[in-house]
């Protein structure tokens, strides 16, 4: 090959390369899958992403600090007992008045009347009231509770729906109908539910923890012969004494006069 030839070669070869290298560089940019230089990503995403949390930090804030969302005022959880000034419950977890069992008398029609003394049994703040709503038997069941002024030992009013008040220093004497069922079984306890009002809830805490010094306790054994009663054969309602009506403010007819079960 002559010198002239070569050179034609040479020249040839460069020119090849050069046009290879320049369809390179012009794909270079569109290679990518969205067409875009890697560099365009960071320059076009860092301000939208920017944009789109700044609406959203916005947007929390607001819901934790303004009250207008209902997150931010609904309460956690179940109401605290111990911050209310109305509780209802076993007389003896309220701090709620003693009472003492006087006896059990017959009334006839295989009824029984039991006679019961309620007392506060330590001193008690002004304002505060209870009021029996409910008598639990235990076993639960064997014996039916029921409201009623009856018996011998000077019962004057029911003791279901009877309202306490600190303001009764010297105690009341109540009564309950008992009728008993075949499955009875003696010794049967009875203890009383009932609602604890007090002027504050601070009042009620200092009640709940007060010392009382309770009466006998209420044990339900069979009579020993039959006894001429003061209330008849009737088992009554609080509002059958004028003076259990003037002492309940507001009975609880629904579960007076019925046993837990």
């Amino acid at each position: 090959m002559t010198s002239r030839g070569f050179a034609v070669a040479i020249v040839t070869l460069l020119l090849g390369l050069g046009l290879t290298l320049t369809g390179c560089a012009q794909r270079g940019p569109s290679a990518g899958p969205s067409g875009q230089d890697s560099s365009t990503p960071s320059q076009t995403t860092g301000p939208s992403s920017s944009a789109g949390q700044s609406p959203l930090t916005t947007a929390t804030s607001t819901a934790k600090s303004s009250p207008a969302t209902g997150g931010s005022t609904t309460p956690d959880g179940a109401e605290d007992p111990k911050q209310t000034r109305i509780r209802t419950g076993p007389v003896a977890s309220f701090g709620g008045p003693a009472y003492g069992d006087q006896g059990t008398d017959r009334i006839g029609n295989g009824m029984w009347c039991d006679t019961i003394q309620v007392f506060w049994g330590g001193a008690v703040p002004a304002g505060v009231t209870f009021r029996f709503d409910r008598a639990v038997t235990k076993p639960s069941s064997g014996l039916d509770v029921r409201p009623g002024t009856c018996g011998t030992k000077g019962a004057d009013r029911t003791c279901l729906g009877l309202t306490f008040r600190s303001s009764d220093k010297e105690g009341v004497t109540c009564s309950i109908v008992l009728r008993p069922r075949s499955n009875f079984r003696e010794g049967t306890t009875i203890t009383f539910e009932g609602t604890l009002t007090c002027p504050t809830s601070a009042v009620c805490n200092q009640v709940a923890a007060r010392e009382v010094t309770p009466g006998p306790p209420i044990v339900v054994t069979t009579p020993s012969g039959d006894s001429t009663t003061t209330g008849g054969e009737s088992t009554g309602s609080p509002s059958a004494s004028p003076s259990a009506s003037g002492a309940s403010s507001s009975p609880s007819p629904s579960g007076a006069a019925t046993t837990a079960g």
